[in-house]
């Protein structure tokens, strides 16, 4: 059995010996230490990489040899190979993480993918088989929504850094309004900053008007050339340099750079408490306990969000910090945003109108608040 168990792993033909290290860590004693001179010769005359092990004799004659950053225990070396590939973090509430074998070919979402791509059932089957990352949003049994990335080497990206190409992004026609493209962004933007990816880029044809107005809000640039076959190049910077923090203003740094980057130069910061109720529909993943239909809510889907309050303040300005405060039970900050822009009025009409889906009041509940006194949003 033995004999049998020992096929399973690839065999070293000829290893290099070296008698030096004998004289360092000393003569062989018996059968074991030969062994373990010989994995360690191995593994100085580079015929293997890394040498993984839990024997502590091994790694005391490694460490005398001055070769210990090259032995590691079962769980250093897991960690080390953890760092060399990328890794998804958990997606927000009605995300699903996947892979691209996951997406049924069958659904009606890939319909216009197949229209306007020669050959676009041969590049997903590559993409199946490479097991390339993907996010889904599933609705009444289909795919309501879905992205694919990978990462991809371009152009303007500098030597080391780590360009990420949003190969699809599609939110299914009829599933339009809930913000699931808002959401799918989320999901690339927190897999980018884990994996410390410095650019993003997605190409789209000039017809696709929605998608292109989605991403230039979130700080997509277009290029000025377009590509063989008509579509443009959109790019977004996740590395902002000193200058940037300089010479623009709070928000523009945090659209261009942003979610995860901001400014603070020349801007104030505030502290926003947020009650428990409303902070779980509009932050649903910061909450442990989801409430019902994640996902079917726009507000709490969206990167922009409204909020809604009868506050005094009135210094607060386009490009200020606000940080949210859950209150009450599970008490901490949930979440930090920018000001994009600000209204005082005692109408609900005017204020449905301006935040539209992005606040988690009802009307009747926005004519409550006007009722009370000046509303801040």
């Amino acid at each position: 059995m033995r004999q049998q168990l020992l096929r399973k792993y690839l065999t070293l033909e000829n290893p290099p010996g070296d008698r030096q290290i004998e004289t360092i860590v000393g003569a062989a004693a018996n059968e074991n230490d030969w062994v373990d001179n010989q994995l360690l010769a191995a593994l100085i005359g580079d015929a293997v990489d890394y040498l993984v092990t839990e024997d502590l004799r091994i790694s005391r004659k490694a460490r005398a040899l001055g070769i210990e950053q090259r032995v590691f225990t079962i769980a250093a070396a897991i960690a080390h190979l953890r760092g060399l590939f990328d890794r998804a973090p958990q997606p927000p509430p009605a995300v699903r993480s996947a892979k691209a074998y996951e997406l049924d070919l069958a659904d009606p979402i890939l319909d216009s993918f197949r229209a306007d791509y020669d050959g676009f059932n041969g590049w997903l089957q590559k993409c199946r088989r490479e097991h390339r990352q993907t996010w889904i949003i599933d609705a009444d049994g289909r795919h309501a929504a879905f992205a694919i990335v990978n990462e991809e080497q371009d152009a303007t990206q500098t030597e080391g850094e780590k360009t990420l190409k949003i190969c699809s992004f599609k939110v299914a026609p009829e599933h339009r309004g809930f913000r699931f493209g808002e959401l799918l962004l989320k999901a690339i933007f927190r897999y980018a900053e884990a994996n410390r990816y410095a650019t993003i880029f997605v190409t789209s044809f000039p017809k696709q008007e929605d998608l292109i107005a989605l991403f230039e809000d979130f700080g997509f640039i277009p290029d000025e050339k377009r590509l063989a076959n008509g579509e443009v190049k959109f790019r977004k910077s996740l590395r902002p340099e000193q200058r940037d923090s300089e010479s623009l203003d709070p928000l523009t740094f945090n659209v261009r750079f942003g979610p995860a980057a901001v400014s603070l130069r020349g801007a104030s910061v505030y502290l926003v408490p947020i009650q428990p109720r409303y902070c779980d529909y509009l932050f649903p993943e910061t909450t442990i306990a989801l409430p019902l239909f994640t996902g079917y809510f726009a507000f709490g889907n969206g990167l922009r969000k409204a909020y809604l309050c009868n506050s005094s303040t009135r210094t607060i300005k386009r490009g200020d910090v606000i940080v949210f405060y859950r209150s009450e039970i599970a008490q901490g900050i949930v979440a930090t945003g920018i000001i994009e822009q600000t209204l005082v009025s005692r109408s609900a009409e005017d204020i449905a109108r301006t935040v539209g889906k992005r606040t988690v009041y009802r009307f009747t509940e926005i004519q409550e608040l006007c009722a009370k006194r000046d509303v801040l949003t």
